[in-house]
């Protein structure tokens, strides 16, 4: 317990401090946890004028409290505290970046066509949720990535990594405009060869992804702790038809490696697939069938569905579920599931299985109202680690709520081995000092001199909150004010796209008066932007109780 309230008192102290330093910020306070992690706990996010940071409490296997904070200076990007290093390769089709925690300073610099990050410190172990950003000390460790395009379709890049066992690796990688992109990589991780090529063509009538991934035994991309992930190992093949406009075939091959095994999940896996599917307006058919190979065992999977919607009123979808599990019986599992949607806050769905000569009926729906999203059902997803049952039933559960500048939400996440976990959190904003008063995402790039900012009114006129803008590559959101927020290196103008999927308040809206570019301009001479977002739910009602 003294733990518990010594890091409160000290994360307290240090927003207490950076309140003090500036007349003006935002701080994001949320908290939450997650079953697959075993990891709980709190932080508060920070903006000010030139920096960010976050500090938090969390719980995992014992306390821990952390947090960073991200200045720019003079064209550079200065980080200090608990970070973490993406490592990529240019070669990286099919994902395989690895996330890296580490603790201590670094220095980020563009100069024209490099990017240099240079860190001291040591790597860390922390919890692993979401929301619960803490961390502990471990080894020492330096690093130095670089890139730099040396022309328009050549770049290379390189990353050095010293710790225990030393990782270097360097690359290049080569695009044009005709849709062709080749990249490699060669070097060591955690003192181990490694090598890896990659080849992407994409035309109007087929698309071709390839690469591989050759490392020897013990190889690691650094010799660190890393967090639970995969990454591609050997050949990894995927091809994509499209002969007609209504017809796409598939077929694929993947294999990848776990570094931190989750329940059943083997450490290295291969799967092979291939899928067809036909559209044609509200009708679809598709079929598939997987291989996958584990752990010494081989399993079969094949699918055929068949689907109708009927307006927006109603959906019907019928699969035929075949498996084939090594040593085990075949089964045939049909599988029909129905969507009816009564209203737009209401929708209701049932899912009737027939199994071992017995029938199995779930019930779910769906409910989006003014303060709250609640959505309820079962699935069938393909669990291609599961050597007995690869397709699986799963219940889907998400709950959101918005009261004020209160936000909730519990959701459900399936992982490949089938299990389901659960997240949960609940988060607000606090807005220090009266003359900024605006929230801006967290900021992916080094901070830039030049801003976007605006404001965000329905069509009546009022703020508008949580409104999602996607103003360049920075996702952001209006604050209570309605007011957004977005930070870049140059002039050069940028798109403003209205993501209404990703809106943090329930309802149905529609973009009225939003502008297609706008340029940056210096932080002191921004004018403010006005986006007209006409909420359409509201209108709805109305004609109704008319």
């Amino acid at each position: 317990m003294h733990g518990v309230i010594g890091a409160a008192v000290r994360v307290g102290g240090l927003l207490a401090l950076l309140g003090i330093a500036s007349p003006a910020q935002v701080v994001e306070v949320q908290g939450g946890g997650s079953s697959l992690f075993g990891a709980y706990g709190m932080a508060a996010n920070v903006w000010g004028r030139t920096y960010d940071g976050w500090f938090g409490i969390g719980y995992q296997e014992g306390w821990r409290v952390g947090g960073r904070l991200r200045r720019a200076i003079q064209g550079d990007t200065i980080r200090a505290g608990n970070d973490a290093l993406t490592l990529r390769a240019p070669t990286d089709l099919f994902g395989g970046g690895t996330n890296v925690l580490v603790q201590g300073a670094s220095l980020v610099r563009h100069r024209d066509a490099t990017r240099l990050l240079l860190f001291a410190g040591a790597s860390a172990t922390g919890t692993g949720g979401s929301f619960a950003q803490a961390q502990r000390a471990e080894r020492p460790l330096g690093a130095l990535f670089a890139d730099r395009r040396f022309t328009p379709k050549l770049r290379g890049s390189a990353q050095v990594i010293l710790a225990t066992r030393q990782s270097i690796r360097a690359g290049l990688a080569w695009a044009d405009s005709a849709g062709i992109e080749a990249a490699g990589m060669l070097g060591t991780g955690a003192n181990r060869p490694f090598a890896s090529a990659s080849l992407l063509v994409d035309r109007d009538l087929w698309t071709l992804r390839a690469q591989y991934v050759g490392a020897a035994a013990g190889f690691r991309p650094a010799d660190l702790p890393i967090p639970p992930q995969s990454r591609p190992d050997g050949l990894n093949l995927h091809l994509t038809l499209r002969p007609i406009e209504a017809l796409t075939l598939t077929v694929g091959r993947q294999g990848f490696v776990q570094d931190s095994i989750i329940g059943r999940w083997r450490p290295r896996a291969i799967g092979t697939s291939a899928n067809v599917a036909l559209v044609r307006g509200n009708s679809q058919l598709s079929a598939g069938a997987y291989q996958s190979d584990f752990g010494g065992q081989r399993t079969q999977s094949a699918f055929v569905a068949a689907g109708q919607t009927f307006g927006d009123a109603l959906a019907a979808n019928l699969y035929v579920l075949h498996s084939m599990p090594a040593e085990l019986p075949a089964m045939t599992n049909p599988v029909l599931i129905l969507q009816e949607r009564l209203s737009e806050r209401w929708a209701f769905s049932q899912l009737l299985s027939w199994s071992a000569g017995r029938l199995t009926t779930s019930l779910g729906g769906q409910y989006r109202g003014e303060t709250m999203d609640l959505g309820i059902g079962y699935g069938f997803v393909h669990a291609p680690l599961d050597p007995v049952k690869p397709f699986q039933r799963t219940l889907y559960l998400s709950v959101r709520l918005q009261l004020g500048n209160y936000r909730a939400a519990v959701a459900t996440t399936v992982t490949p081995s089938g299990a389901v976990v659960y997240d949960a959190s609940a988060a607000t904003f606090l807005y220090l000092g009266g003359e900024n008063g605006l929230f801006a995402a967290p900021v992916a790039a080094p901070l830039g001199r030049y801003v976007v900012r605006g404001i965000v009114r329905d069509d009546r006129g009022a703020p508008l909150s949580g409104a999602a803008l996607l103003v360049g590559e920075e996702l952001v959101f209006s604050d209570t004010q309605g007011r957004f927020f977005a930070r870049f290196r140059s002039t050069r103008q940028v798109r403003i796209q209205v993501r209404l999927e990703e809106f943090l308040v329930p309802g149905r809206y529609r973009a009225d008066l939003v502008p297609a570019v706008v340029r940056p301009e210096l932080e002191s001479q921004a004018s403010e932007l006005t986006l007209v977002i006409r909420r359409e739910d509201r209108e709805d009602e109305g004609a109704a109780a008319r």
